[in-house]
């Protein structure tokens, strides 16, 4: 008995997964509202747009305010396109998460390294509406098939 309740195991096997989903439901999706991503999916929706360069399983950090970040570990995917940056998580991580894409003339790149860690964080839309802070690696594959120049 569980708070007045008869278990057993069926009722456990049956249980157990749905509060399980349900919590990953419920962090991806403060994950999301927390990252800023629902923001910017709404402001810069996806289009269309042929990639010239795609990398997958990219990691990354992204907020909505400076103060607040959500890592993204080896789950984004970037797509350099013609016109712009396409930016997606594997699904299993932001079920409600929709690809957005920015063009270059709404992104700004500054520093942001930490120590000797070379960083670069990319500002979204002016006024900016989130950022995604990447490894240099990551920025520099990014800025040799577009306008944006590192410092």
């Amino acid at each position: 008995m569980v708070w007045g309740f008869p278990i057993d195991e069926t009722t456990i096997l049956v249980l157990f997964p749905v509060m399980f989903l349900a919590m990953w439901l419920l962090i991806v999706t403060l994950l999301g509202r927390m990252s800023g991503w629902n923001k910017l999916q709404n402001r810069f929706p996806d289009r269309p747009d042929e990639s010239l360069i795609v990398m997958r399983a990219q990691s990354g950090a992204m907020g909505g305010i400076s103060s607040a970040k959500v890592n993204f570990s080896g789950c984004l995917r970037l797509d350099v396109c013609r016109t712009g940056l396409r930016v997606s998580m594997w699904k299993v991580f932001g079920p409600f998460q929709n690809p957005f894409f920015v063009p270059w003339g709404q992104i700004d790149v500054s520093d942001a390294s930490i120590f000797k860690f070379k960083r670069h964080r990319l500002g979204f839309g002016t006024p900016e509406s989130g950022f995604l802070i990447i490894a240099d690696r990551t920025a520099k594959m990014i800025a040799t098939q577009s306008p944006i120049k590192l410092s």
